[in-house]
């Protein structure tokens, strides 16, 4: 992967650390999928190549042993239920991801319980996760999980219809369907915080929220635009600044390039005007101290984006189409899901 693909990062973003647990939660994230029969045959192998235990570490380096389990647990279960429609191989099977995702949502939504190994994976996740948080937390939470999800279905409808969205249709929806946002709601569980209602949805911080899942489909997208350009059906904001400018696919890279500089600008400017903020709706003591370690805490996702991307092999090396490594992972993630 050529790194200057991705523009670097300023000095305040770019050195966040690592979770020095990962090592040790890696083998408990296995044995927690095995146990619940998660990642058979190649999906296993997808997963050795995408380390999300890594991911996990940028993500939340100060999480303790407990709470990073579950949190890197997240990251793995939100990961297997997205690939199955990833690169659009899975519209082969376009009710897959979807029934999976409305079991979820029914069960986080209301409780109601499907005997599936997603499902029982969800619910063990879910009890170690809600135990103590706050009702505004929970609602965010889910509600970040359905708004992606419905997303990644628009996205598979554009393909199987062969409709390609606006630029700004494509982004809003990325910033969803990357699935960044649960993942920022869980630095809180991180950091074992729960705002108040309104200080979660101040303007800055909920700008932060949101550039910083921007921030991540931008990244996945420029490092995944040769794979998709080949694959000839996945949406990607290259493509799509292709479509839409009529430019060349090196004028698109360098467009979204940009877009990446901007996403680090205004969220700079957002953590600025934070503090401001938070006088304004009269923020004091604990509510404010977690609410600038909130804040600063999205700093870690940036870094983290970018240094997974281009380190992990699951984006390093693309598709191994000669022994079918990715047919088999799709396959076999399939058939977990229930429809081989």
């Amino acid at each position: 992967m050529d790194e200057t693909r991705v523009p670097a990062l300023p000095a305040p973003l770019s050195d966040t650390g690592v979770n020095p647990r990962m090592e040790q939660a890696r083998q408990r994230m296995y044995a927690w999928a095995d146990s619940y029969g998660l990642i058979p045959g190649a999906v296993r192998v997808h997963m050795d190549r995408s380390r999300m235990e890594y991911l996990s570490a940028l993500y939340y380096p100060t999480a303790d042993a407990e709470t990073f389990d579950v949190v890197t647990g997240w990251i793995l279960w939100g990961t297997l239920v997205d690939d199955v429609m990833d690169d659009g191989q899975a519209d082969q099977a376009p009710t897959v991801c979807r029934t999976a995702m409305a079991q979820a949502l029914a069960y986080l939504e209301h409780g109601h319980f499907t005997d599936t190994p997603v499902i029982r994976a969800l619910d063990d996740l879910w009890r170690r996760t809600a135990e103590g948080r706050s009702e505004g937390w929970k609602r965010s939470f889910i509600s970040h999980w359905r708004q992606g999800w419905q997303s990644g279905c628009a996205s598979q409808m554009d393909r199987l219809s062969g409709r390609t969205p606006s630029v700004a249709e494509y982004r809003e929806r990325r910033r969803h369907d990357i699935k960044m946002l649960p993942m920022a709601d869980l630095l809180e569980v991180a950091l074992h915080i729960d705002l108040h209602e309104d200080i979660r949805h101040l303007p800055a911080l909920e700008a932060q929220h949101n550039l910083a899942s921007d921030y991540a489909g931008l990244v996945n997208d420029l490092v995944s635009v040769d794979k998709d350009l080949a694959l000839d059906g996945p949406q990607n904001v290259v493509t799509v600044l292709r479509a839409q400018e009529k430019c060349t696919i090196p004028e698109a890279i360098e467009r979204a390039r940009e877009m990446t500089r901007e996403c680090v600008r205004w969220y700079l400017r957002a953590e600025s005007e934070l503090p401001v903020q938070l006088d304004a709706a009269g923020a004091s003591g604990s509510q404010r101290v977690d609410a600038l370690r909130y804040a600063h805490s999205h700093r870690a996702t940036f870094n983290g984006n970018r240094q997974w991307h281009l380190e992990v092999p699951r984006y390093t090396h693309h598709y191994d189409t000669e022994q079918g490594g990715e047919a088999a992972h799709l396959t076999d993630l399939l058939a977990m899901l229930g429809e081989a």
